[in-house]
This record gives structure tokens, sequence and C-alpha cells, in this order.
């Protein structure tokens, strides 16, 4: 989608521009307008109140707007926990929750740690480890107090437990272990992952993310916001400095309502792309920090650290965000050898799981959107190809706007990125 032009903007420059024209030479303006010869400072006090009432009316219509329509909400981050040592509280429950302008209610994570508490939410706190050598051992308890979520028919009984996805630690109980570790309705369970002590050698920096992973319900539980971001050590400092201290913004994307019912659907949906992976599908709605169509205000030349994950149960992704400039430095929680310059036209392919870090660098004012390319494979990984065949054979699918936005452009350096899809669903 190409960046919006900032109209009114232009307009007030242009309008200026006229009348300092107008006012300095009102005779050459007469000649080329027709209109009949006034003084100079009437001439030019008229042309502005005839070019003021335009604005005033557009400005009008802006302040209105959103008294009668829905505005996109602004951007928020998940809450944020800096883990130092000690036990990590967790529990699991119904809880009515926010999601995409609505009320659910639906199995989420609530937390306590160091006498903070965080109410249940579709985005659950961001789990900090800046240093494993000084905190070299993550204690989390959590308890399970679920209602059922579609699959206890694949155990007999609902239970659950929780994977720290992309961790390189130990799979023996009590650290990061999904087949033994199951936590029934109404236990509890205390995780104790210690992280690797290798003299020369530390544990990857970068984002990761935990979720539940009882087999056979896993998507199930996940798709009812049961999932959220671990982030290990400060990759900024070990590998570039010089961005140290710029605004971090946590992005997780997740697909799907957040309801038994929708997803009984969506795994009808899986089925019958299985069995015809020509047949249409339908689209489910993809959040950002479960908020749809969230606005974010960036400073032109100010750069900011993304960090982006595809949390959610089944969709693809395929970033873009044309008319910015975009630089990954890591993927999956690994960093890359050096800057690599995300292209907008092609996308960059973020599978369930899967999390992108990049700097982003607004560089004019405009709005801008991110969105994820359509592409075959976005639904459930079929039919890979690469982007530009996907683009250039499936040409009448038009681009998923993962975001939309109009914006009245000012005079200070800010433009306005817009962080959701809204779709069918």
């Amino acid at each position: 989608m190409e960046r919006e032009k900032p109209r009114r903007c232009r307009f007030r420059l242009i309008s200026g521009i006229k009348i300092f024209v107008t006012a300095r030479f009102p005779t050459m303006f007469t000649r080329l307008s027709g209109l009949p010869a006034l003084p100079g400072w009437k001439f030019a006090f008229q042309a502005a109140v005839r070019r003021a009432i335009p604005f005033l009316a557009c400005l009008a219509v802006c302040v209105a707007l959103p008294l009668f329509g829905q505005t996109p909400p602004p951007f928020q981050n998940p809450p944020n926990i800096n883990y130092t040592g000690g036990t990590l509280d967790m529990a699991v429950f119904p809880a009515a929750v926010p999601w995409a302008g609505q009320t659910i209610r639906t199995n989420v994570y609530s937390a306590t740690y160091n006498g903070s508490t965080y109410q249940p939410s579709y985005t659950p706190p961001t789990i900090r480890i800046l240093n494993t050598t000084t905190t070299p051992l993550l204690q989390l308890q959590l308890r399970n107090r679920m209602s059922d979520v579609n699959c206890i028919e694949v155990h007999g009984q609902q239970f659950t437990n929780l994977h720290y996805h992309g961790f390189e630690v130990s799979p023996v109980p009590p650290s990061d272990n999904v087949t033994r570790i199951k936590i029934n309705q109404g236990a509890s369970y205390l995780f104790k992952v210690p992280f690797p002590q290798i003299f020369g050698s530390k544990h990857p920096e970068g984002m990761f993310w935990y979720h539940p992973h009882p087999h056979g319900c896993s998507s199930a539980q996940v798709n009812q916001g049961m999932s959220g971001i671990l982030i290990v050590g400060d990759l900024l400092k070990d590998k570039y400095p010089g961005f140290v201290g710029i605004r971090e913004q946590i992005l997780l994307l997740k697909d799907g309502k957040p309801t038994p019912v929708a997803f009984k659907e969506e795994d009808n949906n899986i089925l019958a792309f299985a069995a015809n992976p020509e047949a249409p599908v339908v689209e489910p709605r993809i959040t950002v920090n479960g908020l749809n169509q969230p606005r974010m205000l960036l400073q032109r030349g100010v750069p900011q650290f993304f960090r982006i994950g595809n949390v959610g149960a089944n969709a693809y992704v395929n970033l873009a965000i044309p008319g910015v400039d975009a630089f990954i430095i890591a993927v999956d929680g690994m960093a890359t050898a050096g800057p690599i310059k995300l292209d907008s036209s092609k996308g960059f392919i973020l599978p369930p799981g899967s999390r992108v870090e990049m700097i982003v660098i607004p560089g004019i004012v405009g709005t801008f959107n991110l969105i994820s390319l359509r592409t075959k494979m976005q639904r459930f990984g079929c039919r890979f190809r690469t982007p530009e065949i996907m683009q250039s054979r499936f040409s009448p699918m038009k681009s998923v706007q993962l975001c939309w936005a109009t914006t009245m452009a000012s005079r200070s350096a800010r433009q306005t990125v817009i962080l959701s899809r809204g779709l069918r669903g």
C-alpha cells in the first residue's frame, strides 16, 4: 500500500506561499487571476480569508469525526517484569478481558512478582532477564484454574504446562519439559529453569516467547490468549551500542477470536483447507497486543526498536512496512551477522511462533502501514513459494492490510504507523 501524502500540510504550505506572493506582488497576481486590483494589504487579507475557509471547515470535520466514528486505539506495550530472581507466580483462569475493542471471557494469564500484581490480560507481561550470569535460574510457579477449551476429549481431563520457546535450556523436569509436566485443573507446578553456565559462552540474547504446550491441546490454549514474550539480555548493548536507549516497541501478533466456538471454527477451516488447498478460507482477525488497528506516533528521523512476535496459533504473516526504512538485526532470538534491510516489496515471512527484531527509522512525515502481504502460504504454511512468485501468480489477491489510518499532517515532524489487521472473523 502506498503511503498517503500529507495533503493538508501541503495545502497550508501552498496557501502560505500564495499569500506571501500576493502581498508582495498584488499587481502581477491580479493580471494572472483576472481579479480587480486592490491595495496590497487588503488583497492579502482577502486572500488569507478565502484560503482559511476550507482549512477551517476541514479542521472542523477532523475534530467532529472521532465523536461519531470509531478512532484507532493508541498502541500500548505489554506490561513488563524485570526478573532478577525469586519466584514469579502466574495463574491461568477465565476472565473478562478487552480484545479488539470488545470484552471477551477467555483463559488468560495473570502474574505476581516482587509485590506487584499484573491483571489477567490477553497480552500478558513480558518477562525480561537482563543477565543470565547474575540471574542463572528462572523460577516460575504456574497455577491452573482454567475452564475447558474444547480439547478435553483429547486427554480426558484439562491440563496445561509451559514451554519456554527458543530457550537453550535443559528439557529435564522441573525445567522446560512439555511431555512429562502436566498441570491438572486446580493444581500448580514450580518450574526451575537453569541457564547453562558455560565458560566463554552465554545464552543467546533476544526475543523468545512462552506458551502452553500440552500435546493435542496447544493450539486451543494459545488461541485463548495464553502466550507472552520472554526477553533475554540486552541485544542493542551487545551488538549495536549506538542505539542503546532508543524506544522499544513490543508487538504481539495473535490470530483468531479467543473463544472455544471460534477455535472450533478455525479447526474446521484447517481441516477443510487440508482436504482442498484451492478452496477459499476465512481469514481470522489479527490483533496487535490485543488491539484492533492501533495507532503509533513516531518522530521523524528518530529510530525505534521494534520487537515483533507472531505468537498466535495458526496464521502466517508476511511482514512489510512500505515507505519506512527497517533493518532486521535478529530473528528467532538469534542476532544476524549485520543489519538486513527489510524489503517491503517482498515481505518477511513470520510463521506461527517466529519473531523478528528490527530498527525502524521513519524518514518522512506521513501515514504508513504495517501490513502482511497476502500469499497462498500465509494460512497454515502450505504451498510454500518465494514471495515474488506468490505475489505475481496470485496478483488478483491484494495485500492484506495489518493497519490503516488517515492522519492530519502537522508541522511537527511526526509520522503515524497503524499496527493491526482487521479481517473477517
